[in-house]
């Protein structure tokens, strides 16, 4: 009879323990996420105050707001859903293979969204009614990006491009995503001026450009260390 409840007993604390594992786990998961999100309500307020003053519109304004300022609210409201949804679905309880297809398709969007911003800027396309929901949707996407690549979701485990210096060095990996971060919150910056009057000077479209340059060589560096060529 001793025996029987010892095995129960220890059955019990088995259970006990791992429960208490995942309960660790989803803890340190709703942390992130609110860190993501208080993240996002800054960029977003910041970005709504820029938005105030490329029109000159007092912050308290109860002027019903222009079309064009209403798409730029709308896309910014999308964004800061999309990277809260990005980080939500990050879960203790995704499958490493899951987490690696996404955060593929993640990228893939990125760079769709910088083709098509880079076709507008090189005025390969006149439409560029889109431009600044594109260059919402490439900084806010590299909002989220460092919680694609959690713990157990490395090459060695999972067949990707990803390279093991992105665990082995994450200061320099969070540094590369900062950096990424940063420029590309100049380009949304500079897409915002779509319809402006600075949108009408003639060098408008080549300091897009540029931009989107820059935006390109802080993903050209991040893949340089922590993205395999294709030759690897």
């Amino acid at each position: 009879m001793l025996k029987v409840n010892a095995k129960v007993l220890t059955r019990n604390i088995i259970v006990l323990t791992q429960n208490t594992i995942v309960l660790i786990k989803n803890t340190i998961v709703l942390i992130q996420n609110t860190i993501v999100l208080t993240r996002n309500t800054i960029v977003f307020t910041n970005n709504t105050i820029v938005l105030m003053k490329t029109r000159r519109t007092p912050l308290l304004s109860f002027h019903y707001p222009s079309p064009t300022m209403r798409d730029a609210l709308r896309v910014r409201l999308g964004s800061l859903l999309m990277v809260l949804l990005i980080a939500q679905s990050i879960g203790a309880g995704d499958r490493p293979e899951a987490v690696v297809k996404y955060r593929q398709s993640v990228m893939k969007a990125m760079a769709a969204h910088m083709t098509a911003i880079s076709m507008v800027a090189r005025q390969e396309i006149a439409n560029d009614r889109q431009l600044a929901a594109h260059a919402e949707a490439i900084h806010g996407l590299s909002l989220g990006l460092g919680e694609l690549f959690p713990a157990g979701t490395d090459a060695a485990k999972v067949k990707s491009a990803a390279r093991l210096e992105i665990w082995r060095q994450p200061a320099e990996f969070k540094a590369a995503g900062a950096k990424l971060e940063s420029e590309s919150a100049k380009l949304l910056q500079l897409a915002q001026q779509r319809g402006a009057a600075s949108n009408a000077a003639p060098n408008f479209h080549a300091r897009l450009a540029s931009q989107v340059d820059a935006v390109g060589a802080a993903c050209k560096a991040c893949h340089k260390t922590f993205r395999k060529s294709d030759t690897e």
